[in-house]
């Protein structure tokens, strides 16, 4: 059930962002933005709105995991500034995971061990009492 809750949580919040970075692009159809930048035409079809999601998706995808291909670029200083916050939003989300389950594994790992080694301790002391 954690899982599914999770995954629901991603796709909306991804789809969030997606809706965050397409808007200025569709906003100022007139002008430098990144939707000019590839020569995009929409007829506002579900076909074109489906295409606009999937070339968010990608932009947003390849920009928070940091391959970033430079195929499409942010082309003023508002879509500038929205990279600009998904990036340290990347970078504040990645360090909250290493803090959470960084640490919560390593002690779990760490108390695991511990508790098998103190029974290994235990078994011996015990055999030598015999």
């Amino acid at each position: 059930m954690t899982l599914i809750r999770a995954s629901f949580v991603f796709l909306a919040a991804l789809n969030l962002i997606i809706a965050i970075w397409v808007f200025p692009g569709e906003i100022s159809k007139h002008g430098e933005n990144w939707l000019t930048a590839i020569n995009y035409q929409s007829n506002d079809t579900p076909k074109d709105i489906s295409d606009l999601w999937l070339l968010g998706a990608f932009f947003i995808v390849t920009t928070i995991t940091s391959v970033g291909f430079g195929d499409i670029l942010p082309k003023n200083s508002k879509e500038m500034m929205l990279v600009m916050a998904f990036q340290v939003c990347k970078k504040i989300l990645q360090i909250l995971n290493i803090i959470v389950f960084g640490n919560n594994n390593y002690c779990c790992y760490s108390k695991s061990n511990l508790l098998y080694t103190e029974g290994k301790h235990r078994e011996t002391n015990e055999s030598k009492r015999s």
